[in-house]
């Protein structure tokens, strides 16, 4: 009887055991898994061989925008950048935020500049900061703005401005940014998440160009190939719309395996032909997505 008590204690302290091992696994993971937010939509054209201060960059303004704020002597930049994994696989991305202070009754009256004393900072895939997200990598950026202007005004005006820059490999497409935070005095005074919808008056200049873009706000699934549904159920004679999203942005191609049973055109749209099963494939950003089809 004892030794019977004795293998089921033996046998709980080994399922605690291991129920602790899974967890403490799970945290120390370096894949977050990707859930849908607002996002900002950045379009950006890196050149292969990409530093700090050439024509590859994008210069994104006023990711904080005329924010009321108290002055204070610290201040630390926050944001999430969200870059796609075929890129980050083998390149990185150089970056560096700044702050601009005005007062005056307008807020127009310029009152000084805080930024990091460094020349920048450089993430890859294997940066502390950077952890996979989907299929993309999130850079989780968080920057001291140890250099700063002296500000003889108690408060004012802050707009938040953020230069990123690629390396080591050529991208032509969007990046996204979330969740913008300023943190004075070690207390959070600003913070952007996007989640209403609004840019907050952000906009962007592309490899150093004279012409602005302004960023749109977007549903971000963390996925280059977000599919609603997949599987379908349709009427003989009947259509359906396949629901899908490519980011970044490309062509979605669609094509039917039994275009006796379903066909299915450019934009999504099923049309049941007669009785039976088939698939249509769904393909973007090197991405394929299976849609099982029931024509009844």
């Amino acid at each position: 009887m004892q030794m019977k008590i004795k293998e089921k204690m033996i046998a709980v302290v080994m399922a605690f055991a291991m129920m602790f091992t899974f967890i403490f696994a799970g945290e120390s993971s370096e894949v977050i898994a990707a859930a849908k937010t607002k996002a900002l939509e950045i379009n950006v054209d890196f050149a292969r061989n990409a530093a700090s201060g050439d024509d590859s960059g994008i210069y994104v303004k006023s990711l904080i925008s005329n924010k009321k704020i108290t002055f204070g002597k610290t201040y630390v930049f926050q944001t999430k950048i969200y870059v796609p994994a075929v890129y980050m696989k083998t390149g990185r991305i150089w970056v560096k935020p700044a702050v601009n202070f005005f007062t005056g009754k307008n807020g127009d009256t310029y009152a000084g500049m805080a930024q990091s004393s460094k020349e920048g900072y450089s993430y890859d895939k294997n940066s502390k900061e950077v952890k996979k997200y989907g299929d993309f990598y999130v850079v989780n950026v968080k920057i001291p703005l140890d250099n700063c202007d002296r500000i003889s005004a108690s408060k004012g005006s802050v707009y938040g401005h953020l230069f990123i820059s690629g390396f080591n490999k050529a991208y032509k497409g969007s990046i996204y940014v979330d969740d913008v935070t300023l943190t004075v005095d070690k207390k959070s005074v600003v913070k952007q998440n996007y989640e209403n919808e609004k840019n907050g008056g952000c906009w962007y200049y592309l490899n150093r160009s004279e012409k602005e873009y302004t960023p749109a706000v977007v549903s971000f699934s963390g996925k280059t190939l977000d599919v609603t549904k997949t599987s379908l159920t349709i009427k003989k004679g009947k259509r359906a719309t396949i629901k899908a999203t490519a980011m970044p942005k490309t062509k979605i191609t669609y094509q039917s395996k039994n275009k006796k049973v379903a066909t299915v055109n450019s934009k999504g749209v099923v049309r049941g032909i007669r009785k039976g099963k088939t698939t249509i494939l769904v393909t973007a950003n090197g991405k394929t997505v299976k849609v099982q089809i029931t024509v009844k």
